[in-house]
C-alpha cells in the first residue's frame, strides 16, 4: 500500500467517524461520505503524468543506448559471447520499438529501465572487463559468468510478451466498443 493510498484511508476514518459521531448521523450517509472522501483524496494526489512518467523521448532514448552499448560489448567481447549480446540487443530494440508504438508502456517498464537494466548492463561492463583482465586459468569460472549472463534472456522476453499483450488487450478492447456503438446506431 502506498502513502497516497494511507492518507486516502486516513481522510476516509476520519469523515466516517465524525459524521457517525460527531453529527450522529445513521444509515448509509456516513459510509457514503467516507467512501466519496476515500476517492476525492486518493484522486488528488494521484501524481500528474508529468510527475508519474518520463518523457516518452526519455524511456526511447535509454533503450537505444542500452541497445548500442551491448552492440559494443558484443564487437569486443569474447567470441562465445557475440551472439548473446546480439541477441540482448535485438530485445532491448524491441522493448524501445514498443515504446514508440505505445508510450502505455513507459509507465509499465519504468522500474526496469531504472533499476534493472542499468544493473544488467553493469554486470555485462564488468564481465567483460574481468575476462579481459582475467588469465586462461579463469575460464571455467568466466563461461559459467556467461552462462548466468544469459539469464537476462528470458527476462526481457516476458517484458516483450507483456507489451505485446497489453497492446492485444486494448485493441480487442477498442474493437469490441466500436462493434457496440455500431451496433446501437443500426
Amino acid at each position: 500500500m502506498n502513502w497516497r493510498t494511507m492518507v486516502a484511508i486516513l481522510c476516509a476514518g476520519l469523515v466516517f467517524l465524525a459524521m457517525l459521531r460527531g453529527l450522529r448521523l445513521v444509515n448509509y450517509m456516513p459510509m457514503l461520505a467516507a467512501i466519496g472522501t476515500f476517492f476525492a483524496v486518493w484522486i488528488a494526489l494521484r501524481p500528474s503524468k508529468k510527475e508519474s512518467e518520463a518523457p516518452p523521448d526519455s524511456a526511447v532514448e535509454e533503450l537505444t543506448q542500452a541497445g548500442n552499448r551491448l552492440m559494443e560489448f558484443a564487437k569486443n567481447c569474447p567470441p562465445a559471447d557475440v551472439p548473446l549480446f546480439q541477441h540482448l540487443a535485438k530485445l532491448i530494440r524491441v522493448l524501445r520499438d514498443h515504446h514508440r508504438a505505445s508510450p502505455d508502456h513507459i509507465e509499465r517498464t519504468r522500474s526496469f529501465r531504472r533499476h534493472a537494466l542499468p544493473r544488467m548492463i553493469g554486470a555485462i561492463e564488468d564481465y567483460l572487463d574481468l575476462a579481459r583482465r582475467a588469465g586462461s586459468d579463469q575460464d571455467d569460472r568466466l563461461a559459467e559468468i556467461s552462462r548466468q549472463l544469459e539469464g537476462f534472456v528470458p527476462v526481457l522476453e516476458k517484458i516483450d510478451k507483456a507489451c505485446i499483450e497489453n497492446d492485444l488487450i486494448a485493441l480487442e478492447v477498442n474493437i469490441e466498443v466500436l462493434n457496440e456503438q455500431l451496433d446501437r446506431r443500426r
